[in-house]
């Protein structure tokens, strides 16, 4: 049978003639928007199924399974972020009613700019993990303190309806712009930080730009890249509890001490209780292994302070930054044979709050128990045993174990309004109360920071608009010229390290200042140390330490 050629088959070396295009418009027309018309379907398709929620398009789901989570950035839109369950199985709803707040007061300031008053406003994001627990970079409590305070400056300085007048931020005279809060969520772990630092860079434009990147997470070094990051697309960022000495960047600020700073703090509290306890001076450094910013800094801090006390005495430990559980006793046991073998009197401890219970367990199981009393010298955000067992000082007294700590905050102290406490605390504090939340929640200093950390956004833009504290309010602008009456990223900047003496920030923590970062790396000036001990006692204190 002869071969028969299918008919769009062309042999060798032949040309197959191409139809005039009359001939072929048509089918290319048809196909052309039929691939247009499935592009549109899979890409709507494909977006919506990727979207944390229809009504939330700045947050996408990412990751497989279970390390799927919700990032990106909400604004005006409640997202509760709520992924936990509670022991019946049943959504914890933890950071719904904060969420919610949140997204209000953003609609109500996006209101007063439509409106006949035309107030302008700006916005200012909280980067950080959105969902948690007790294995991630942020438990959900540490996250949900954190919204808190930082809604509470935003109120302030909003003057919410409801908020009593002499609860607002008095910052530099003026009421003018509104602040929205902006939520960024990078990740239970900070793994996505990137994908949320390219979304914020987009925002630093139009008539409501982004001003200032505020939170950034925990002394990893995740936030120390998105830091820098920020920094290179000209964003200025100030860290709330970020406190390794290493975290720097060209436009990086913190609101907590460094780890150099606590302690030499946690030094001039040795040096008076060493002189009524000459022991204390045989001391041992347990440190955490892991490769961790802030653990690994406050190593080398305590070992700058406490050479000679150390003299080359020191036990690692792997710790718990980023894992499935907290610390458990066996961690520790090199370390607590070791302190029993050279009867040391003092430990020096660089590792993170979330072990440092599990080491007093170990300690309270010494068979050297007998040599007396003990003391345990660290640093921390707010109270060392964050979330603890309120029972747990009693276990710490009948075991002989004392444990001092350098913090960033100490609320149970400022509270009582006891000598050292911060002009900014009251205020803060009764408006943290006006607006309903937990009083218990700022024993871990998240709130407090945080709240300082957006404050601190707050001054440097109404500083850019030329007001001054005690400086009367602006007048009310029109709508046209909007730019004006912003300022951009920039100005924001530039007015960060100028926030000094007569411009230096009242906070909840403290009244500091900042200079340029390449001076001091961004760390705050005048910033005050407090010292807390568990279980409490009647030894005496040095005068506060403030950083220089």
């Amino acid at each position: 049978m002869p071969f028969r050629p299918e008919p769009d088959f062309v042999p060798s070396g032949s040309i197959t003639p191409v139809p005039p295009w009359w001939k072929r418009s048509k089918n290319i027309a048809m196909t052309t928007v039929l691939v247009m018309v499935i592009g549109v379907a899979v890409y709507f398709v494909t977006r919506s199924d990727n979207l944390c929620a229809t009504n939330t398009p700045g947050l996408h789901w990412v990751g497989p399974d279970s390390d799927r989570e919700c990032v990106g950035v909400m604004e005006t839109a409640a997202y509760p972020f709520d992924d936990q369950l509670d022991a019946k199985g049943r959504p914890d709803n933890q950071l719904t009613s904060i969420v919610a707040k949140i997204a209000k007061e953003n609609q109500r300031v996006a209101g007063l700019w439509d409106g006949p008053d035309h107030v302008p406003y700006v916005k200012v994001a909280l980067l950080t993990p959105m969902q948690g627990d007790d294995s991630t970079a942020l438990p959900i409590d540490q996250i949900r303190a954190s919204l808190e305070g930082a809604y509470t400056a935003q109120c302030r300085a909003n003057e919410c309806p409801g908020l009593p007048n002499n609860q607002w931020a008095d910052i530099a005279g003026s009421h003018r712009p509104n602040f929205q809060l902006v939520l960024a969520s990078e990740g239970r772990n900070e793994t996505h930080w990137n994908k949320v630092v390219d979304q914020l860079a987009g925002m630093t434009g139009g008539d409501h730009p982004l001003v200032a990147v505020t939170g950034l997470g925990i002394s990893v070094k995740a936030t120390r890249d998105a830091a820098q990051a920020l920094s290179d697309r000209h964003i200025p960022t100030i860290g709330a509890v970020i406190s390794a000495t290493d975290m720097k960047a060209a436009s990086f600020y913190k609101i907590s001490p460094s780890n150099e700073d606590s302690a030499k703090a946690l030094k001039a509290e040795f040096s008076l209780l060493a002189k009524e306890r000459p022991e204390l001076e045989k001391g041992y450094l347990v440190f955490d292994s892991k490769n961790d910013n802030f653990s690994r800094t406050l190593a080398e801090g305590m070992e700058s302070q406490f050479r000679k006390q150390i003299d080359g005495r020191r036990v690692s430990f792997i710790g718990k930054t980023i894992a499935t559980d907290d610390g458990t006793e066996q961690d520790f046991r090199a370390a607590v044979t070791n302190v029993c073998v050279t009867h040391a009197k003092s430990i020096f401890y660089a590792g993170r709050s979330r072990d440092l219970p599990a080491l007093a367990r170990a300690l309270a199981g010494r068979v050297c128990a007998s040599d007396g009393p003990i003391i345990v010298f660290t640093c921390s955000t707010g109270l060392w045993g964050a979330g603890q067992d309120k029972k747990f000082p009693d276990y710490l007294s009948a075991h002989g174990i004392t444990i001092v700590d350098a913090s960033a905050t100490d609320s149970a102290s400022w509270i009582r309004n006891t000598v050292g406490t911060p002009a900014g605390f009251k205020p803060f504090h009764q408006a943290y109360l006006s607006l309903k939340f937990d009083p218990d929640e700022l024993v871990t200093g998240y709130a407090i920071l945080n709240h300082d950390a957006f404050l601190t956004a707050v001054y440097a833009t109404r500083f850019a608009l030329g007001s001054a504290p005690g400086g009367s309010a602006q007048p009310k602008p029109a709508r046209q010229g909007t730019q004006a009456l912003v300022p951009s990223t920039a100005d924001v900047a530039a007015r960060i390290p100028n926030l000094t003496d007569f411009y230096a920030v009242d906070a909840a923590s403290g009244h500091f200042s900042f200079t340029d970062p390449h001076i001091r790396d961004g760390w705050p000036i005048h910033k005050p140390v407090p010292i807390t001990v568990v279980p409490k006692d009647s030894a005496p204190h040095p005068t506060l330490y403030t950083t220089r």
